[in-house]
């Protein structure tokens, strides 16, 4: 998800195509087993469960390991390994550079001017906060130079062109088989235990909402 745009130029004359700005760079897998996910049911994060009703300290928001592992079938599993991948220029980071010469979301074109082109450019960049998982609104100017069809200045702005206002990101919006369904089936028991020590325990978001394990979100916020 979250495939980014690009500037094309065909030269008629010699039937030949170029393309900017377009990303190859994806976050996947194991490059985000140093981080850490987020639960969520109905946007709000879901808090760790007490074992005694009668326990009056406060429930802190339940954070997962992306290398949480688990066996299945006989082999380990790791949350990583069911997450999606995600296009984006810039690699994850605690503090990620958005400057590059790449695009996060074309949206439109601005202005034109002698030789240039200027775009607003618009997309999203994940990072890690404490080691959280969470992504940023990216909105730029970017300015094509078309002699030389290269990026010559990208510059942040605090203007929201046309954007993405969902809250969470779903980090595991699904799986492909039913093998691998089984096996999320099995983590997903492991990291919300119906049970503990015998005693039934009950899920609450930060909303007091009482929370459906089935339906929760293993999501990314929004950070800013």
């Amino acid at each position: 998800p979250f495939t980014r745009g690009a500037l094309i130029r065909y030269d008629v004359k010699f039937r030949d195509v170029k393309v900017l700005g377009l990303t190859t760079n994806e976050i996947k897998g194991n490059a985000f087993a140093s981080a850490k996910l987020g639960v969520y049911y109905n946007n709000s994060p879901v808090l760790t469960p007490k074992e005694n009703p009668d326990d009056d300290t406060e429930s802190i928001p339940i954070v997962i390991d992306c290398n949480y592992s688990w066996e299945h079938a006989g082999s380990d599993k790791y949350l990583f390994e069911f997450m999606a991948s995600f296009a984006t220029p810039v690699s994850l980071s605690a503090e990620p550079d958005l400057t590059v010469k790449e695009f996060f979301g074309p949206v439109k074109f601005i202005a034109i001017k002698p030789k240039k082109l200027v775009i607003a450019d618009d997309g999203i960049a994940f990072y890690t906060d404490n080691d959280l998982l969470k992504y940023k609104n990216v909105n730029r100017i970017v300015t094509v130079d078309l002699e030389s069809f290269s990026i010559i200045e990208a510059s942040l702005v605090n203007v929201f062109f046309n954007g993405d206002d969902s809250d969470i990101k779903n980090a595991i919006p699904g799986v492909s088989t039913t093998e691998a369904q089984a096996a999320w089936n099995t983590g997903k028991n492991k990291m919300l235990p119906a049970e503990a020590e015998g005693d039934t325990l009950s899920y609450m978001n930060t909303n007091d909402e009482s929370v459906n394990p089935s339906a929760v979100t293993f999501g990314i916020p929004c950070g800013e």
